[in-house]
């Protein structure tokens, strides 16, 4: 990832021996604090770190080390510190060149949106096939599969049934329409670019088309990470994109994307918990508090399911409601599988799919809609 960042962005010579630095100190040089400590991020970051010092990145937990890699890639590239009005992301020509290879799958999948478009109501299968869409378009992960590789999965049904290892999607309608006068806030914490942000989008309009009230909050990314994660500028994008297509059905939709931001009924959010090491039971007292106030939050993707689970070896029988005891609200995690941290399933589910496919829980084919509707009784958060 270090050596395509030092190919494809053009950046200093100065930054690049940073970036070199950076890669051959893997995997057996020591952490150490961040250099950009004045960045709005480093005092919290240096915090964390200091239960590791003497470590190397071997001796980390995983989830740490990723995020730590992503932050320590900013520091390298100076992106805190260059200016205070513009900051290089430092995977620029991956997301263009994503963008630009995945564009006409992206007008197809626009155009069945609006042509699938009913006024007959928020019914279950149109809800569900939203659903979906936003699971599958989570297989386009820029951090395990370039956009170049030919190696990213893609399941060929919309529905996937077969590859659906948890499909709670009937449970979240059946709450959605028992919210009295319905919905007031939804909240989405997004994932990738490209695919996966157009589905997210697409499922914002169809809760802003179906809840007269409702305004639907998208958590974006405070900054780069993951390679291909959604910060605030790659939302933009993606809508004037949609707004200036040549397909009558696609600009109708980032127009509309567009008018529902001017009226406050899409609004972009972010906060520094969302490109942390943290867990989700050591989330920040105020965005706890913000969380509280939505009938329901949106988890997007494997990397915020990992942190949902403290990216932990849960035995995969325990029940969601026994981890995710601290949720301010009712969730649904939408994920295809990248990473061994499941919950949730029967003991024969488990070994069904151990012997169907060996690798599912790491290979992106499979995915699940797992639906949690109590509220944690607890409203103090954390600090």
């Amino acid at each position: 990832m270090i050596d395509r960042i030092i190919k494809e962005e053009n950046f200093s010579s100065r930054v690049r021996a940073s970036l070199e630095k950076l890669r051959d100190d893997i995997p057996t040089s020591h952490i150490r604090q961040l250099t950009d400590f004045q960045a709005p991020d480093g005092a919290y970051w240096n915090a964390y770190l200091e239960k590791f010092w003497g470590k190397n990145w071997l001796q980390i937990p995983w989830f740490f080390a990723e995020t730590y890699f992503y932050r320590r890639v900013l520091e390298a590239t100076e992106y805190f510190i260059k200016s205070p009005f513009y900051h290089q992301d430092p995977f620029s020509e991956e997301k263009r060149r994503s963008l630009h290879h995945s564009w006409e799958e992206i007008q197809l999948m626009a155009e069945s949106f609006i042509r699938g478009a009913t006024n007959s109501g928020p019914t279950l299968e149109e809800f569900s096939s939203h659903i979906y869409r936003a699971l599958w378009g989570n297989q386009a992960d820029l951090s395990m599969w370039s956009s170049e590789s030919g190696l990213q999965p893609k399941t060929e049904s919309i529905s996937g049934s077969n590859f659906v290892i948890l499909d709670q999607c009937q449970s979240a309608h059946n709450y959605l329409a028992s919210v009295p006068a319905g919905p007031q806030q939804i909240d989405i914490v997004l994932d990738n670019i490209g695919l996966e942000l157009l589905g997210d989008l697409c499922l914002a309009d169809y809760f802003l088309n179906s809840y007269q009230s409702v305004k639907i909050i998208l958590h974006v990314k405070a900054h780069p990470t993951f390679v291909s994660d959604a910060i605030e500028s790659d939302v933009f994008h993606m809508i004037q994109s949609l707004a200036s297509d040549r397909l009558n059905p696609v600009r109708a939709l980032g127009t509309r994307l567009q008018n529902y931001l001017t009226n406050s009924r899409i609004m972009l959010t972010t906060n520094w918990f969302w490109t942390s090491p943290l867990s989700g039971w050591e989330m920040p007292k105020a965005l706890w508090g913000q969380l509280r106030k939505s009938d329901l939050v949106i988890w997007k993707g494997d990397a915020n399911y990992r942190r949902l689970l403290g990216d932990r070896h849960w035995p995969y029988q325990t029940r969601l409601a026994e981890i995710i005891w601290y949720a301010p609200t009712a969730f649904l995690a939408i994920r295809t599988l990248k990473a061994n941290v499941v919950c949730g399933l029967s003991y024969i589910q488990n070994r069904t799919l151990e012997r169907q496919d060996p690798d599912w829980m790491i290979n992106g084919k499979w995915g699940l809609i797992q639906f949690q509707s109590s509220k944690s009784s607890d409203s103090r958060g954390n600090s």
